[in-house]
């Protein structure tokens, strides 16, 4: 048996029956040397192991099985820094302990890191990262298995370790050697403390013993027994007088620190006492828990009671730690993996720290196939029904792209199925195991097959369904298998790297839908098996869907959550390169769409064109990287101008393009004037504002992109320029040959464009409209609106740009169309002369300077929505409001004399918008007042989307 599946087996002995946890692999099957697909969530996957805080107190450092290392600051819970290092398969990479030096400068991560040593010798070196830069600076070899314990002395010249190997070592922190292994444990070592004076040192172990070590030589000054259980942690009080120690079986001891007599037991935990931490003040002692009800106790040293409890975690805690000088805890668990920040004396939370990732709960379908649903909230405790369906997603048809995520509304749903004719699927408890571990197969009552599962296949049956001729169950660690009714295993789904909590097939039995820890709701074929898609849905709304080949759907700032880890080296910090960053590769909508209808990621990528990319690149090239030296701003004729110094670093491929945004507004695109791939630096100018400037500086190469902002405070001038604003308005009714003609969008054309010049003009030094509509001067046929487009060259950096196009759009293949009035097929094909290209208009608003605002109504029939008009806007910094989402169709009522959505946006415009009073109406007010008021009018059968790019807010009227 391995150590890891030893460790596992301790543990389970301290947690609630049922709950199987502790993941085995965070990566199934990844070549070190490749790029690994993960999600970044913004906080952890998994358990998270190891809780340390900085000696300033302000910031907190926690790392676990998801193999990454957070830092944050713990005054506003933000998530600064994340450090990687090399991982692989299974459990290569995961940090099990982290340390940090007294003065601040190193972290000290442990785990089974999985190297071959300086000896040749396979190792699981400890990594010394520079905390300031994020670099590893150095290994220390001499643990033989993976290492679980971490202690800096006080004046942080050594380094203790613990280890699967039994042992414990004392490193010398300037040579990076070994000085002293310490030999005596039975059983893998859990816990290492140096004494204050850094002359002993303490050691917990599986054999249920800690020992006292001193430093000097190696001798054991005490053998401490007392424990019925592993001992999990042990930790000196501030003084050096004394020092406790927890164990699986929930005691709590106090020791004297010189000689290692025992002193008294603390009322006992009612679970596994996984971690301690003293108070900065040694009067409080806290620790945390491995079973429901999952309270951490506060223990007051003085009187030897619990002082309080801190009960905000919903599952597992790993570990505690405290913050000096605040009387804070910090304590890391629950089914979401959050680190809470606590009040030591009420047990009040004042903080958590913690991703955007849920974990999944419910998974199922729509009765007619057409939806997929899922839960986060673990609602109840009861195998195989854990929570309900509470979102739900429209799967792509023939023609019509797939939705978005939203809350479930008036679905018929079919989530798992336990019964089938005589057939009944129910769970046992087997013999010796702690785990729902047994899946019975009963006809008419009787069990005809058991299928048992060990700690090699995922522990448990937390979740199953008959699916078509077979069964299919989910259990811990990712594992979800396919079984004939017989219980012979068919085969496995592979993707999963967390427990499973929920399973769903199809009605049609071609599909399978599967919800876990790990975040992620997942999409497979049945019968092949094969991972479709993969879906991650935050908690504030934004999601990303992908195939296995990293192509991608997403939200406009959905691609943030899902990227590369690339391995640079046992010594070297691993880096991430986010989707957002390689957009112009992987952002494939209409890939991950085939994907779904063909029941096949591989299927659909062999059929698609431009996929020769391929993210194994990524080793050996990469996204350009520059650093921002500095902005100056300056007044030049009564205007702000910016002057930006940069640095580029040598890079694979040269840049091409750099583009910046100030305020939202496009100031600067050029490609000339950049240094080649050997890097350099470089200064430009770009106009800026009064007051505060937030700028976006873009670099492209042949690789990807990469985004850096900055806000810069810049001095106020007398009479700032007024800018001009263009608008260009177009409205189609009448068309040659499409045979859907609409009613009112030449007139919402017309009506946005005066509305526009009467509202928003009296902002601007001038207005210049253009409409082009039925029953104007130019006509809406493409090359009128074509030339239309060519005006906007014009535009400078501080003007602002409105473009309104209502009319009928419509999917083709990966394409979107606009559909001129004149728009014709051939040989079943539209005529590329007679449409508008969705991204020749993108391309060319997104060239465009100054500040950019996109309106479309477009969206009335069942195949004119296309989700990638949103996310491009977005990503080129343009606002958007648009007509409706990819859900509902936008509706022309007669009464009304416009379009519903031109209807609320002309109210809006003309002051209704404005729930400040003060005057004026903000981009942000505008967006709100239409979406709530064609809610209304439409009984929320037409749902509009309005997107503000990072830049934030600005005056519209």
């Amino acid at each position: 048996m391995t150590r890891e599946l030893r460790r596992i087996q301790k543990l389970s002995a301290a947690i609630v029956a049922g709950l199987a946890l502790l993941c085995l692999g965070l990566i199934g099957g990844a070549r070190a040397e490749t790029p690994i697909l993960q999600i970044e969530t913004g906080g952890h996957l998994s358990l998270i192991r190891a809780l340390q805080v900085t000696p300033d107190g302000k910031q907190l450092i926690s790392a676990g099985d998801d193999k990454t290392i957070r830092i944050w600051d713990i005054a506003s819970g933000r998530l600064e820094r994340v450090l990687r290092g090399e991982i692989g398969p299974d459990d290569h990479g995961k940090i099990y302990d982290l340390a940090v030096s007294p003065d601040g400068r190193l972290l000290a991560a442990g785990g089974p890191t999985g190297a071959t040593g300086a000896t040749g010798v396979a190792a699981h070196p400890i990594r010394l990262y520079d905390l300031a830069s994020g670099e590893i600076v150095g290994l220390l070899d001499g643990h033989s298995e993976p290492v679980l314990a971490l202690a800096f002395s006080a004046d942080g010249k050594r380094l203790a370790s613990g280890g699967m190997d039994d042992t414990a070592i004392i490193f010398d922190v300037a040579s990076r050697t070994q000085l002293i292994q310490l030999k005596g444990h039975k059983g893998d070592v859990n816990a290492v403390r140096f004494s204050g004076d850094g002359a002993r040192l303490v050691t917990g172990s599986d054999d249920k013993t800690l020992a006292m070590w001193q430093v000097s030589n190696g001798t054991v000054v005490a053998h401490m027994k007392g424990h019925g259980g592993i001992v999990f942690d042990a930790v000196f009080a501030p003084g050096g007088k004394m020092l406790a120690s927890g164990a699986a079986d929930g005691s709590v001891r106090l020791w004297d620190a010189g000689t290692g007599q025992f002193i008294r037991a603390l009322p006992a935990a009612k679970t596994a006492v996984m971690s301690l931490s003293f108070s900065a003040d040694g009067a409080t002692l806290i620790g945390g828990t491995g079973k429901a009800p999952f309270a951490v106790s506060a223990w007051d040293i003085a009187k030897g009671t619990v002082r309080a409890a801190y009960k905000g975690h919903d599952n597992l805690v790993l570990a505690a730690t405290t913050v000096p000088g605040a009387g804070l805890g910090a304590t890391a668990g629950g089914s979401n993996n959050e680190i809470d920040i606590w009040d030591l004396r009420t047990g009040e939370q004042v903080n958590r720290l913690a991703g955007l990732g849920r974990a999944v709960f419910a998974a199922e379908f729509s009765r007619d196939g057409r939806h997929i649903a899922w839960g986060h909230t673990r609602e109840r405790r009861q195998i195989n029904n854990w929570g309900s369906p509470r979102f739900s997603l429209r799967l792509p048809e023939a023609g019509r792209t797939s939705g978005a995520p939203l809350p479930l509304r008036d679905l018929a749903l079919h989530g798992s199925v336990t019964r089938t004719g005589d057939l009944e699927l129910l769970v046992a408890v087997g013999e010796g195991s702690s785990f729902h571990d047994i899946l019975e197969v009963r006809r008419a009552g009787n069990v005809t097959r058991r299928i048992r599962r060990t700690e090699r296949d995922g522990y448990a049956h937390n979740a199953f369904t008959f699916a078509g001729d077979t069964i299919v169950s989910g259990g811990g660690s990712g594992w979800l298998r396919q079984y004939r009714r017989d219980g012979r295993l068919i085969g496995d789904f592979s993707g999963h790297t967390s427990d499973v909590w929920a399973v769903s097939a199809s009605p049609d039995g071609n599909y399978l839908v599967s919800g876990s820890d790990d975040q992620t709701l997942r999409l497979w074929n049945l019968n092949s098996r094969e991972n479709i898609v993969s879906l991650f849905h935050a908690s504030d709304g934004q999601w990303v869907m992908w195939t296995p080949q990293g192509y991608f759907s997403a939200s406009p700032d959905g691609d943030e959550f899902i990227g590369w880890h690339v391995n640079k080296g046992v010594d070297k910090a691993a880096v991430f390169v986010t989707a957002a960053r390689l957009k112009k590769h992987f952002y494939r909508p209409y890939i991950v769409d085939e994907a779904i209808r063909l029941a096949s990621a591989r299927e659909a990528v062999s059929r698609a064109e431009n996929t020769s990319f391929s993210f194994n690149e990524l080793a050996d090239k990469s996204p350009p990287a520059f650093k921002i030296i500095r902005v100056t701003p300056k007044i030049e004729a009564s205007a702000i101008r910016l002057e930006l110094s940069l640095s580029l670093a040598a890079a694979s491929q040269a840049p091409e393009r750099l583009g910046v945004i100030v305020n939202g507004r496009n100031t600067y695109s050029s490609a000339d004037g950049l240094p080649g791939a050997g890097g350099g630096d470089l200064t430009i100018e770009v106009a800026g504002a009064p007051g505060r400037n937030l700028i976006e500086i873009n670099l492209d190469n042949p690789v990807g992109i990469t985004t850096r902002r900055i806000a810069v405070t810049a001095p106020d001038v007398a009479e700032p320029r007024r800018n001009r604003l263009f608008v260009l308005a177009v409205g189609v009714d009448d068309y040659t040959e499409f045979d859907q003609d609409l009613s009112f969008a030449a007139a919402d054309a017309k009506a946005i464009l005066a509305a526009t010049k009467k509202f928003a003009g009296r902002l601007h030094q001038t207005v210049i409209g253009t409409l082009v509509a039925d029953g104007e001067r130019l006509a809406p046929t493409a090359a009128n609106i074509t030339k239309a487009l060519e005006l906007l060259a014009q535009v400078r950096s501080d003007d602002t740009v409105i473009v309104f196009l209502a009319g009928h759009g419509i999917n083709d293949g990966a394409d979107y169309l606009f559909l001129p009035r004149d728009a014709r097929q051939a040989d079943g094909r539209w005529d590329p002369k007679t449409v508008i290209n969705w991204r020749k208009l993108q391309d060319t608003l997104a060239a465009t300077k100054g500040r950019r605002v996109m309106v479309i109504d477009t969206c009335h029939a069942g195949n004119a929505f296309n989700p990638r008009l949103i996310k491009d806007a977005d990503d080129a910094n343009i606002t958007i409001l648009a007509a409706t989402d990819a859900d509902t169709l936008a509706e022309e009522r007669a009464a009304l004399g416009h379009g519903v959505f031109t209807h609320a946006l002309l109210k809006g415009l003309g002051g209704a918008a404005d729930k400040g009073s003060d005057g004026a109406v903000e981009a942000a007010e505008l967006g709100r007042f239409v979406k709530q008021s064609v809610s209304k009018i439409t009984d929320g059968k037409q749902r509009p989307v309005a997107h503000l790019p990072v830049s934030g807010d600005f005056t519209v009227s």
